[in-house]
């Protein structure tokens, strides 16, 4: 209220802020990025060089932990704010992890990666056009969708049709088709 002195206990568990608040999480860990590294807080900054891989994979592993246990935990996906929450907050960590370990970052534009890597990247590409599919076709969503819809995974999308150019049989390939083929309809 507009006369306290002191800020407000922060409260444990989950409040109708939680997407807020979630949101809040990941910018402030961009925020603090940009602090300690000269990084000017927009997504793509966060593939260069001047921070090393493991480091920024620890980083977004503690970010992901932060916001579980401070968020995520307590939402109860009945609640379509809550779904939307843990839905968008899944689909930032693998957008994240996404960024820093494209292939087109590296001097050899990913030939030298290995085969669990380029696979690791591929199921990141597909959880993120689930995540989107997800979110443009679940009920509880729907009153969202300005908000949704402005948002899609393009480099994912992009990354599952030049992958299903080489990779045309197995569990993930069928993955990558079912989510491109469903995104078709959105």
């Amino acid at each position: 209220y507009p006369g306290m002195k002191e800020p407000p206990v922060e409260h444990g568990g989950v409040t109708d802020m939680v997407f807020c608040l979630a949101r809040c999480e990941v910018a402030d860990f961009l925020r603090r990025v940009r602090t300690s590294t000269n990084f000017d807080g927009s997504w793509h900054e966060l593939s260069t060089s001047k921070l090393p891989l493991s480091a920024k994979d620890k980083a977004i592993n503690e970010l992901e932990e932060l916001l579980e246990g401070k968020y995520l935990k307590y939402c109860d996906a009945s609640i379509p704010l809550h779904f939307l929450a843990v839905i968008l907050t899944n689909s930032s960590l693998c957008k994240l992890r996404h960024f820093v370990h494209h292939p087109r970052l590296l001097p050899d534009r990913g030939a030298s990666l290995s085969q669990p890597e380029k696979d690791q990247f591929v199921q990141w590409s597909v959880d993120m056009a689930k995540y989107h599919n997800v979110l443009n076709s679940d009920e509880r969503t729907k009153r969202f969708s300005w908000f949704t819809s402005v948002n899609g995974p393009i480099d994912a999308y992009i990354h599952l049709l030049k992958d299903l150019r080489i990779r045309t049989v197995g569990d993930l390939a069928d993955k990558a088709w079912e989510q491109m083929h469903e995104a078709l309809h959105y």
